[in-house]
């Protein structure tokens, strides 16, 4: 017998279902764009903890914003424009302050001058003590973030927390680095 090639649910079926709080319509959708999505993700920003966290957060906004949904959504494509936004703002954000965490440990080796050398140093020096005076919740956070590039799913579930505590964290610990470190970015 051939499989009806009519899906089960229309984008409308799953709209009401949004509307009526029932998340079966979330988990429909998650389970049948999830990994397509994800990839797409991987596309824009290359890292898997990111993507996953994208279409994660995708997600989680969708059903935030259910009642706004427009009343003939066709999902595949909303999906995709968001997943789209939001990983292209997030490789901003990345871009923008990856020359402050990621200096590569072996910077000192390749060719600098040694005023250059020592300003690295002291950038690198002002990061680490950045991180270290940040409260406890927020410096493990961080750590486990960046140093351990676990996603913000795997941290929440390594801490017993929610995955919007550990983006409050996340956000914490950044705006007050960025704060610490202002003085010495302004020629940046």
């Amino acid at each position: 017998m051939i499989p009806d090639s009519k899906p089960l649910y229309s984008d409308q079926d799953l709209r009401a279902f949004l509307l009526q709080d029932d998340r079966r319509g979330l988990e429909i959708l998650f389970n049948k764009y999830f990994r397509d999505l994800y990839r797409f993700a991987f596309m824009i920003v290359n890292r898997n903890d990111l993507s996953q966290d994208i279409v994660q957060e995708v997600f989680f906004k969708l059903w935030q914003i259910r009642y706004r949904l427009p009343e003939e959504i066709v999902f595949k494509p909303y999906l995709y424009k968001a997943v789209r936004n939001l990983a292209l703002n997030k490789l901003k954000k990345i871009q923008r302050h990856d020359f402050i965490y990621d200096f590569p440990e072996d910077i000192e080796t390749q060719q600098l001058d040694m005023s250059e050398l020592l300003e690295v140093r002291d950038l690198k020096d002002k990061i680490r003590l950045a991180v270290q005076l940040l409260p406890p919740k927020c410096q493990l956070v961080f750590k486990l973030s960046r140093y351990e590039e676990m996603s913000y799913s795997e941290i929440a579930a390594h801490l017993d927390v929610s995955v919007k505590t550990v983006e409050n964290q996340m956000g914490k610990a950044l705006r007050r680095i960025r704060d610490s470190l202002k003085p010495y970015l302004d020629g940046y």
